[in-house]
């Protein structure tokens, strides 16, 4: 009975690289004809129009632009609202936003081009903190001084002033996550599918793959996508780490009891009546 539906499932990295779409599909199999389907999950171009054709559905793919340790301040100050799809569905979603967000920066485009900028961004994000990576390495090798160095970098506005940190904001260095691995690999079968070698975005992933000392993405679950789990009667330290290890998992987590701040990490609100995830 409503007007717009979020699609907002895992696209997570099958064993082969590929992008496993399934929970996307079982979203449109299980859909009804009347609303709006806004589609903020990352796929691949091409996917909402073969969505499309298949289930028969209005679909608008809007991409989200979000980092795992600020979702919910990202979200609220994007920068800009990407709409993809037909003129006239692309022209209600962005009456809906204008409702709730002040950015009135909304770029409406075809489903393509929309789920195409979402890869341009998330892959030189990527390619970005390997060659940060890589200047950090050659600097410790000739003895530079990598403080001053990256000042003296990214003091030129055109270099930008996000993913410079080496190592990163999780300690570690290169990327890792539930997004930026996924998506590099993806893009690039993507790519090579369609006659086109991303030796830039390639190379960058090698760098990684050497510099990275936890390669999560090689421990992700898929089977625990998207499940819930409910703790309760659990207080203290003891809910804290259960909760800890069930975020990682890439469990839902739902908590009954009283709000509290058991958890030192940016990441976690509480939980208290809330879904809270690590995306």
């Amino acid at each position: 009975k409503c007007d717009f539906v979020f699609v907002c499932v895992p696209t997570p990295m099958r064993a082969d690289g590929y992008q496993d779409l399934s929970y996307v599909e079982n979203v449109f199999k299980n859909s009804t004809e009347n609303p709006i389907y806004i589609i903020k999950s990352t796929v691949l171009p091409g996917t909402t129009t073969r969505l499309i054709s298949r289930f028969s559905r209005k679909i608008v793919f809007s991409p989200e632009f979000l980092t795992e340790r600020t979702a919910k301040l990202d979200m609220l100050t994007q920068n800009r609202i990407i709409l993809g799809g037909n003129k006239e569905l692309t022209a209600k979603v962005g009456s809906l936003y204008k409702q709730r967000f002040k950015n009135k920066n909304i770029i409406q485009t075809d489903t393509i081009t929309a789920e195409l900028i979402k890869y341009m961004n998330n892959t030189f994000f990527a390619t970005k903190v390997s060659i940060m990576n890589e200047f950090k390495q050659i600097s410790e090798v000739i003895g530079a001084n990598w403080n001053d160095a990256l000042n003296g970098f990214a003091s030129d506005g055109r270099v930008g002033d996000s993913h410079l940190d080496v190592p990163g904001p999780d300690g570690d260095y290169g990327y890792g996550g539930k997004c930026f691995p996924k998506d590099v690999n993806a893009f690039i079968l993507f790519a090579k599918k369609n006659g086109i070698s991303l030796n830039s975005i390639i190379g960058g992933w090698e760098t990684n793959k050497k510099v990275r000392k936890n390669k999560d993405w090689k421990n992700w679950n898929i089977n625990c996508m998207g499940k819930i789990a409910l703790i309760t009667g659990i207080t203290g330290q003891d809910g804290a780490y259960l909760a800890e290890f069930l975020l990682n998992k890439n469990y839902i987590v739902h908590g009954i009891k009283r709000r509290t701040s058991l958890f030192n990490t940016s990441r976690i609100d509480h939980l208290y009546n809330n879904t809270i995830s690590n995306k």
